[in-house]
């Protein structure tokens, strides 16, 4: 062996002990230095193992390229690469690896492992199904393949089956965590919740952090940590996937568990007192009482943590200032459907009576044009996302903010506890959250008349601010002019009806669905035009619409696209069919100013109430009604009497620029003389009180 042949093993081997003793900088460096001798196959390979194991995959990307370019033909290598494109999110083109490597070599454990994960992402379900019983009877040694079969098991909602197999592999690897937890989940799916307990906190035991890691894969880091995970919590987490793709089979039974969660005896450890759950409850069947018992849960336990830190509340004292300092603070200044409504509030106050600040509470790293409009538009945009709650809260008082109003609630990225340190001296909460925080520490929440009719009071922590008119502003510099789509780039017909609700499936439930099947029953020539996100929930709605006896094909999917194609394309359908507990809002503006009808039925829930709220504003509550009865037979009017269907379409038309509905700056008059009254009542010594905003 010559002395660079020797010095090469010499960093090779000194790279390998270092790999395995979890030394990975001082590892790399040493298969650096092999790498500067010779370019081998082997050397490169592990080079881009070690970035791959440093979560570093556009690094390590060129070596395992290198690597197959010197053996293009090497099973292992391929499959090395088709791992690190799944890590790209290159699925495609990992599944073409996969199948070469196992072309070459079938039992290669790193493709059959893995290539069912890319099959899943590509919305092969029942390829990935397939591919991972094989792999389980060709690799029944290794608890991985059990790990991934029972997954997929779960994912279609087969709890029994994918239990069998998590008992079967844990014979295998007892102490083995994620299993552990896996078949905690299926036990908790299945309302077993004592032994999934057992079996969480064998996985916990086993390793602290696999619960974590499962929890943030469905929620935020933020909202994982405030969760101690029990079997309640799988439960809800797995009945919520199931209601997202629009799997009823358990739906009652999985509001039933929440109410019961909500009983007296119950509260002291409820699972609602994380504020995870909490936009969930928004289009499920519970009440209002059952709403505002979930804000207390959940506001209370945010002031205990603030109290257990050491952390009191912030003082203020009164002051005359010529302007009222307010901001509004949300993790959704982007393109979101807070900024799409909200955009235009901003520039519009008068700055002879405000300063406008904004604090941001989430950064994706995107910019886009609503982030940069609203920077532009407050006098103050701070960016907050790597602050720390008490950070937040003593830079917003340091800001001498008089009116704070959060934007968010209960939804995803937001820091409710921010507001239990009371870092401005009022605090509102206005559009995100439709429905009570259930928080002393918030003293008022913008509503309007039809979302909170006279004698609501009571469903509220909040003193009720009503304002004229609809709750909701709307980014109007939106083009509403005729749209060049057709309908033929959709797959919808030329000529028939089209009955369209392109709201989110998690708003679908099985009442109003059968609603909408009767509708398509009663015109032969209509579709029903919806929007999803996967395969999964179009063949669930699909299976529901065969067993309601309609055909499948009358069903019309339409996908994530741009906020420019999706409202343009709005124009295409005939009329919009609202959903039942959490309506269209947003979704619901950008169809009446897009020019399409939408009907809507109320509840009493505030969430159910929103698009009634949009239609009274406009000056359109004909087309409001308060039963499914009434739903379906305004619904088959308008499809079936094109006179008055056309008469009707031509008034919202023209109610765009009449209504109120879409008059942005009277909007903004009109919160102005909400704060005006609230700042009022706080520079006087009066607590906050219910406030009627005048017309």
């Amino acid at each position: 062996m010559s002395s660079t042949e020797k010095t090469l093993q010499y960093w090779f081997n000194l790279g390998s002990t270092l790999h395995q003793q979890h030394r990975l900088n001082e590892a790399l460096i040493a298969f650096q230095s092999a790498l500067e001798l010779s370019r081998t196959p082997t050397t490169l390979s592990a080079v881009a193992t070690l970035y791959s194991e440093r979560m570093r995959f556009e690094e390590a990307l060129p070596y395992a390229l290198e690597a197959l370019s010197l053996l293009p033909c090497h099973p292992q290598l391929i499959g090395n690469l088709a791992v690190l494109e799944a890590h790209l999110d290159k699925y495609e083109d990992a599944l073409e690896h996969y199948n070469q490597a196992l072309e070459l070599a079938p039992n290669l454990a790193i493709a059959l492992i893995n290539r069912g994960a890319v099959l899943t992402k590509l919305g092969k379900r029942k390829e990935a199904l397939a591919h991972n019983k094989n792999a389980l009877e060709r690799l029944p040694e290794i608890f991985q393949t059990y790990f991934n079969y029972a997954d997929n098991l779960i994912t279609i909602f087969k709890y029994h089956e994918a239990l069998n197999i998590c008992e079967a592999g844990l014979k295998i690897e007892p102490k083995q965590a994620q299993l552990n937890l896996q078949r905690g989940i299926c036990l908790a799916a299945l309302q077993r919740l004592d032994e999934a307990n057992q079996a969480i906190a064998l996985a916990r035991e086993y390793d602290p952090a696999v619960l974590m890691d499962y929890l943030t894969q469905l929620k935020t880091t933020q909202e994982a940590k405030a969760i101690r995970v029990d079997a309640r919590h799988l439960y809800l987490e797995s009945k919520y996937r199931e209601k997202k793709v629009c799997y009823w089979e358990n739906l009652d039974a999985y509001e039933s568990f929440m109410e019961k969660q909500l009983a007296p005896e119950n509260l002291g450890d409820s699972p609602f007192k994380s504020a995870g759950y909490a936009f969930e409850i928004l289009s499920s069947r519970l009440n209002n009482t059952y709403r505002l018992m979930i804000g207390h849960l959940i506001s209370t336990n945010h002031k205990i943590g603030i109290q257990k830190s050491g952390l009191k509340p912030i003082e203020h004292v009164r002051k005359t200032k010529p302007k009222i300092r307010i901001a509004y603070i949300s993790p959704d200044f982007r393109q979101h459907a807070t900024s799409i409504l909200t955009c235009q509030i901003y520039g519009l106050h008068d700055r002879n009576q405000f300063e406008v600040y904004a604090y941001s509470l989430y950064n994706n790293k995107k910019t886009d044009h609503y982030r940069i409009d609203i920077e532009q538009s407050c006098d103050v945009f701070l960016d907050v996302a790597s602050m720390s709650v008490p950070e937040i809260a003593a830079k917003i008082a340091e800001d001498e903010i008089d009116i704070l109003i959060d934007l968010a609630g209960y939804t995803t990225h937001s820091r409710p506890e921010l507001f239990a340190l009371k870092p401005a001296p009022l605090q509102m909460q206005y559009l995100g959250y439709q429905a009570t925080t259930g928080a002393d520490f918030i003293d008022y929440t913008m509503v309007d008349d039809v979302l909170c009719t006279n004698g609501t009071d009571h469903y509220w922590q909040e003193k009720l601010v009503r304002l004229p008119g609809s709750l909701w502003p709307y980014d109007i510099a939106i083009s509403n002019s005729a749209t060049l789509f057709k309908r033929d780039q959709y797959g919808l017909p030329d000529d028939g009806f089209v009955f369209c609700s392109l709201n989110n499936s998690y708003k679908i439930e099985p009442l109003v669905f059968n609603v909408w099947m009767n509708l398509l029953k009663a015109m032969p020539q209509s579709v029903l035009w919806l929007l999803t996100d996967n395969l999964e929930t179009e063949e669930n709605l699909m299976q529901e619409a065969e067993t309601s006896g309609v055909s499948k094909s009358r069903l019309v999917f339409a996908h994530r696209t741009s906020l420019a194609e999706h409202v343009g394309r709005l124009q295409l359908a005939d009329l919009f069919l609202d959903s039942r507990w959490h309506n269209a809002h947003t979704t619901g503006a950008e169809a009446l100013w897009q020019g399409l009808p939408m009907i809507t039925c109320m509840s009493e829930q505030t969430s159910s109430r929103g698009a009634g709220s949009l239609l009274y504003a406009l000056e359109m509550p004909e087309l409001v009604v308060d039963s499914f009865k009434a739903y379906e037979e305004l619904a088959i009017f308008y499809a079936t009497h094109p006179p008055e269907y056309l008469a009707m379409r031509e008034k919202l038309k023209a109610k765009r620029y009449t209504a109120p509905l879409f008059d942005i700056k009277l909007k903004v008059k009109h919160l102005e003389c909400a704060y005006n009254m609230a700042w009022e009542r706080y520079q006087a010594g009066l607590p906050p009180e219910a406030i009627h905003v005048p017309i």
